[in-house]
């Protein structure tokens, strides 16, 4: 049998081994559109988890361990500030996230969201001084006096960078870049 009937959403020909959708973005925005599994239609079950307080619209269902509210929709985990987005505005374009203008994680007011890519994302982070260095960054290996101590000793000419590399115990290219400042630029 060549032709099992035509693709749900786009229409396309479908042969017996494709799936129904001819992409995940169709397949996802058709899941939130057609309101699909669970106990009832997708918005009434969205809404009825939401607390509108003045400010932010929380989310009061489950969440992920990071903090960001979650629902299942068509049997899979979709981020709930997500849902909220495209149930306002439509489907989320591919490579766009969903972003925070409050930054309160478990938000789903649909006035409080916007759209841009990672790179949007880790700049707002930035700018707004939520971002990680230094010792505060759960993998550090080096104190801030570590750092201080090893630019000294190395300025002062008593020790070579791959004795500082033994010493404190990192890699030689770390080494090099703290001396360079290209990493730990903060600490003076």
């Amino acid at each position: 049998m060549p032709n099992q009937g035509t693709r749900e959403w786009c229409g396309t020909a479908l042969t017996k081994k494709q799936r129904r959708f001819c992409s995940t973005t169709h397949r996802n925005y058709a899941n939130l559109v057609t309101l699909n599994t669970g106990p009832g239609p997708l918005e009434p079950r969205f809404w009825r988890r939401v607390n509108k307080t003045p400010t932010c619209w929380l989310w009061t269902g489950a969440f992920y361990t990071t903090g960001y509210g979650v629902m299942r929709v068509a049997d899979r985990n979709v981020r709930a500030h997500r849902v909220s987005w495209e149930l306002e505005y439509g489907a989320i374009p591919p490579g766009q996230w969903v972003l925070h203008r409050c930054d309160v994680r478990a938000c789903v007011r649909p006035d409080h969201l916007y759209l841009g890519t990672n790179a949007d994302n880790v700049a707002d982070m930035i700018n707004k001084g939520r971002g990680r260095h230094g010792e505060q960054q759960r993998l550090a290996k080096l104190t801030e006096a570590q750092v201080r101590a090893m630019r000294s000793e190395y300025a002062a000419g008593g020790i070579s960078q791959p004795a500082l590399a033994k010493r404190y115990a990192i890699g030689l290219s770390t080494v090099q870049d703290i001396l360079r400042r290209r990493s730990w630029k903060h600490v003076p």
